[in-house]
């Protein structure tokens, strides 16, 4: 027959209590551990209920006096837990800021989108270069020595396409046409102007790509297409539309002056 003292529940030992106790402040101080100001309020509780716990066991602590201070170390609990609770009901109530507010308010293209700003930079050293060559036909035009005195009356896509024509021998010799093609600064004017035309088609597609859409970008390579590649421009109209165009190249990307 099993005796009633056999059949009394095991009452829960220090330890154990203590294991528990600790246990419990150790997943409150992993659940705020983005938050110090809390994590300093728990912290002390632990310093407390460990005072506490050292002064039972050791110390000469009345019935009394451990009563009264089970209290304080209590009431500390339950203003921590609501100033835990006011806290984090305030983190929760904020409104989400969207990364990409700051871009979609002042239309500019983000940090880290690296593929419009490349792209971007390789349209602006290509005008640089077409500008560069141009300049110097220009001067030279100056002078009125052929061919370039008649170039200034003619227009690029007009005269770039009868020298790619005759490249591919389709074309009957020309002594006007025969020396541009010859001329490095002319050669470099058309194959850069082509080049652009690609790379604007790579740029407007990364600017699509873009979210939100870069507006500065997007009125740069409007800007470039309707007043570079798209119009049949003389030297001097095209001298005069390729300085407003890298200088706005330069304001969007933030290039430095010196570098181009």
């Amino acid at each position: 027959m099993t005796s009633k003292k056999a059949r009394q529940p095991a009452k829960p030992s220090p330890s154990d209590f203590m294991g528990s106790a600790f246990s419990f402040f150790s997943s409150v101080l992993n659940s705020v551990s983005g938050d110090n100001i809390l994590r300093v309020l728990w912290g002390v509780e632990v310093l407390l209920f460990a005072i506490l716990a050292l002064m039972i066991l050791f110390g000469d602590v009345t019935v009394d006096q451990r009563f009264s201070l089970a209290l304080v170390i209590a009431a500390s609990v339950v203003v921590t837990f609501l100033i835990s609770a006011w806290r984090m009901q305030g983190v929760r109530g904020e409104p989400q800021r969207e990364p990409a507010a700051t871009g979609a308010a002042s239309g500019t293209v983000a940090d880290g989108d690296a593929e419009v700003i490349e792209t971007g930079r390789k349209c602006l050293d290509l005008m640089t270069q077409i500008r560069d060559a141009n300049a110097r036909i220009v001067r030279r035009a100056q002078f009125g020595t052929s061919p370039w005195g008649r170039l200034m009356k003619d227009t690029y896509n007009d005269v770039c396409s009868a020298c790619y024509q005759r490249r591919l021998g389709d074309a009957p010799p020309d002594t006007y046409l025969d020396a541009l093609a010859a001329e490095p600064d002319f050669d470099q004017v058309c194959k850069a102007k082509w080049l652009l035309g690609e790379t604007l088609e790579d740029y407007r597609s990364a600017i699509q790509r873009a979210s939100p859409l870069p507006k500065d970008h997007d009125a740069l390579e409007k800007l470039m297409r309707r007043s570079i590649t798209q119009p049949n421009l003389t030297p001097g109209e095209l001298d005069t539309a390729l300085a407003a165009a890298v200088e706005q190249a330069r304001r969007v990307l933030k290039t430095d002056r010196q570098a181009t």
